[in-house]
């Protein structure tokens, strides 16, 4: 297949998710005030995108538990500065998120791509292999969403506004 039929034949929403998922990692990119609330759509948005359409249960699995450990490293000197009364929280800037949903785009766009083009049978290889990719992003996303639980609670609580 082609680089212009692959681009052609791609639905208009998944170019709008790239855009936003763009958007986003670079706004990461600057230390910012956030609601803890929008602090937390991101990663459940891509925590969805790299679960949807799960086919092999048991190397998702093994893929989440690699994640999570890896994530934990990655995320566990995340800096936050918290204001529970105004449920506020200060993030420092950083290039992690926007490497971070770049690279689970880029690896759901390609699979997408092998899955259009072959047939995967789930309980294959490849298919064990294709979940536990994707089980790991969806790690990712659960221990950063864990990480920026447990900061919220632990950091002292400062004003913000």
């Amino acid at each position: 297949m082609l680089v212009s039929q692959i681009i052609t034949h791609v639905p208009l929403w998944v170019w709008l998710i790239l855009v936003f998922v763009v958007f986003r990692g670079v706004k990461a990119m600057q230390t910012r005030i956030v609601p803890m609330r929008k602090l937390i759509i991101m990663p459940i948005l891509m925590l969805y995108i790299s679960i949807d359409n799960i086919h092999n249960f048991p190397g998702f699995a093994i893929g989440a538990v690699i994640g999570v450990i890896v994530g934990y490293i990655l995320f566990s000197r995340i800096e936050m500065r918290v204001d529970r009364s105004h449920r506020l929280v200060e993030v420092q800037g950083s290039v992690t998120t926007l490497i971070l949903v770049l690279t689970t785009f880029i690896v759901k766009f390609g699979l997408g791509i092998y899955m259009a083009m072959h047939t995967v049978v789930p309980n294959s290889s490849t298919g064990m292999t294709t979940a536990a990719i994707i089980g790991i992003f969806g790690g990712l996303y659960i221990s950063r969403l864990i990480i920026f639980y447990i900061n919220y609670v632990k950091a002292p609580s400062v004003s913000l506004k």
